[in-house]
């Protein structure tokens, strides 16, 4: 196993000498399986999230379901907690944590288990395993919002080379996607039906796991 740390360095590293070129292609290609996820699962809210620094830039998805008619929620930091907040265009975001864009808005979303599979979060993250484990910057920002969100769906999206073969050693609180997006494959939790979302069509392909997220 990898320990947190080391991971998170390497992989930052490996995020930051994408070639600009290359790193447009494979984003292209990630928003595109994204936008067919969000086809196939047909949510009424999506919980988006603004890129920091050298983070996958899916902000075309997030327009493009913000004109479909899909509310749109983006994170907002509130002390050591996190939580989202309604989307209305590209004017009404600005500068906060970090320098990170936010709403303006105080629409806040509310979780509600009974209706919760009518939501989609899509979360950034800095280095992911093949059992999808996540390690974020260290804040624990989203950790500590889905432990108590269980039936929320959620799906990561990274560079192929934020994927780690070996094993992050992760902590019981520390969350697992339910699926993991990059330009080369995606990781299932077995949450998707294999024959109804044709992932294999342009060389991608699935390994599903039981999906066990601990709080």
């Amino acid at each position: 196993m990898i320990s947190k740390s080391e991971v998170r360095k390497s992989k930052l590293y490996a995020r930051l000498n994408i070639n600009p070129d290359q790193a447009k292609d494979k984003t292209n290609r990630i928003m595109k399986e994204t936008w067919n996820l969000i086809e196939y699962f047909k949510p009424e809210i999506i919980l988006c999230y603004m890129a920091y620094g050298s983070e996958l830039n899916i902000n075309k998805v997030m327009e493009s379901a913000y004109y479909a008619g899909i509310k749109v929620y983006l994170p907002k930091v509130e002390g050591k907690n996190m939580h989202f907040y309604r989307y209305t265009g590209i004017d009404s975001i600005s500068s906060g944590y970090k320098g990170i864009l936010e709403p303006d808005s105080s629409e806040r979303y509310i979780y509600d288990p009974s209706v919760a599979e009518k939501t989609l979060m899509i979360m950034p993250g800095v280095a992911f395993d093949i059992d999808r484990g996540r390690v974020g910057y260290g804040g624990g920002y989203y950790d500590r919002y889905l432990s108590n969100k269980k039936d929320l769906r959620t799906v990561a999206v990274a560079f192929d080379c934020q994927l780690s073969d070996e094993l992050i050693e992760l902590e019981p609180t520390d969350i697992r996607p339910d699926i993991i997006i990059t330009e080369e494959r995606i990781l299932s939790s077995g949450i998707i039906n294999n024959d109804d979302f044709n992932m294999k069509k342009g060389g991608y392909y699935v390994r599903s796991y039981q999906f066990i997220r601990e709080s």
